[in-house]
């Protein structure tokens, strides 16, 4: 490579540039800048010298957005919350929605709405199945509720239920949790009988669709948050309170499981072990 241009001590946009820092991976010369705002970033020189790169991301998102219009949102107030150093802003939806939206986000036009938008344009491609019986349940209409298009479903037992179109069809959901009570009073006659079962036959209902609904259920009556340590997302696990091999007729339960984090739920049996019971002194710990 040719010889580095010397950037230090001179100004790109709101950046100030102190020190060379070194090269990058594409051989590229990279300087340390500190931003008006205070905050020091590593930039490389060509992205200051071609105006890519003019403050570490803060601007244009110092802006007052207060009471301007973005498509269907209208800016009131900054809140606390940064991401990569940009402002978010809480947003009135004309739909009657309320989001939280980055910035830039905004006055890039990259979000014009809470999520309503999206949702009315799959709603419009979205095939009709209003009338149709999925198990139990009858689509009744489209619900506003999440970015997928889920549906209102009147389930057999009176209860109203919302589910994406998209479990309906495969089969997935099929009441509203109601069968799956009704087959864990089936299973709490005989099993209770039986005592503990085999661990080929434990293994076989993990792999059930009535295990997979009660997981469902649990998270869902968590709102899909482990109850250690707040922790949401994907690394869930559904925790029986009475144990799974010791009380058989309790496990399709939704009272019997707690949603922990799969750190969390390690960590309880590695402290309470395996056969618990639900009333030992751990669950007023955990809960």
């Amino acid at each position: 490579m040719g010889k580095i241009k010397e950037l230090g001590g001179r100004r790109f946009g709101s950046l100030m540039v102190s020190e060379f820092v070194g090269l990058n991976n594409h051989r590229k010369a990279v300087w340390r800048c500190r931003c008006d705002c205070g905050q020091e970033v590593n930039v490389s020189g060509n992205n200051l010298a071609s105006g890519n790169t003019r403050s570490c991301g803060c601007l244009p998102h110092w802006a007052d957005l207060a009471g301007e219009r973005f498509g269907k949102l209208v800016a009131v107030s900054p809140t606390e919350k940064r991401k990569r150093y940009n402002v978010i802003w809480k947003c009135d939806c004309d739909c009657g929605g309320v989001a939280e939206i980055v910035a830039g986000a905004l006055t890039s036009g990259h979000t014009k709405s809470c999520g309503c938008l999206l949702r009315e344009v799959r709603a419009s491609e979205a095939i009709d199945i209003s009338g149709q019986r999925f198990g139990s349940l009858q689509a009744i209409r489209i619900s506003g509720r999440g970015r997928t298009v889920d549906w209102e479903c009147l389930c057999v037992c009176g209860r109203v239920h919302i589910v994406p179109g998209s479990e309906l069809r495969r089969g997935t959901t099929g009441s509203c949790g109601c069968a799956i009570r009704r087959r864990a009073d089936f299973r709490r006659r005989h099993l209770a009988e039986a005592g503990v079962d085999s661990p080929e036959h434990q293994k076989a209902v993990r792999q059930s669709n009535e295990y997979r609904e009660w997981r469902s259920l649990v998270f869902e009556q968590d709102d899909y948050t482990c109850r250690l340590c707040g922790e949401s997302g994907f690394r869930l696990n559904a925790h029986h309170i009475k144990s799974f091999a010791k009380y058989p007729a309790d496990r399709f339960e939704t009272d019997n499981g707690l949603t922990f984090c799969l750190d969390c739920h390690r960590g309880v049996h590695s402290k309470y072990g395996r056969m618990l019971d639900g009333t030992e002194d751990y669950l007023e710990e955990l809960v």
